[in-house]
């Protein structure tokens, strides 16, 4: 079976959700969408969530029908709390993820670029043998993210996924 690149995200509020499937379409790849096993409340992710997520700690996810080792490189989408990826994102990249894969994480957040996202990001990623190729945050600063987020119609990114110029580290592609 060939191997292909796959959209991976977890969405709180559905935002990320609207950027991961612009994402896979621009790709031209398949999706699959990260649950947590008990949905959180708004408060309960604001505190709790964000509590587990500076100190990365995995959430408890819900069943997912995924097999990394058919993937070639995997975009793993997730929103920002607290400054650092969701307990889904690092349940996800601990659960599902084989050693060896190419791993790219596209966050969401509504506040400026993080600047020590990269560096609390790559120990996670490393730690479970797969190589981190690239990080891409975006924002509302980015042209077309509110518009790509709201669900508007014909909506476009600022950026382009496929550039080599727009990562963090830059991947081949």
């Amino acid at each position: 079976m060939a191997q292909r690149d796959t959209v991976a995200f977890y969405s709180f509020s559905g935002k990320t959700e609207r950027v991961a499937d612009y994402i896979a379409a621009q790709l031209g790849c398949g999706e699959v969408r990260i649950n947590e096993a008990k949905k959180r409340s708004a408060f309960s992710a604001f505190l709790m969530g964000s509590l587990a997520a500076m100190q990365h700690k995995p959430s408890k996810l819900a069943p997912l029908d995924f097999n990394s080792s058919a993937v070639a490189e995997i975009y793993l989408c997730t929103p920002i709390w607290a400054g650092n990826i969701t307990p889904a994102a690092v349940s996800f990249l601990q659960k599902y993820m084989v050693q060896g894969k190419n791993v790219r994480i596209i966050t969401t957040a509504s506040g400026a670029e993080n600047k020590a996202l990269f560096q609390n990001i790559k120990p996670i990623v490393e730690g479970i043998g797969c190589k981190f190729v690239g990080l891409l945050q975006l924002n509302p600063k980015v042209d077309g993210f509110d518009a790509v987020t709201s669900g508007k119609e014909g909506a476009k990114l600022g950026v382009d996924v496929l550039s080599p110029d727009v990562w963090q580290i830059k991947p081949n592609i």
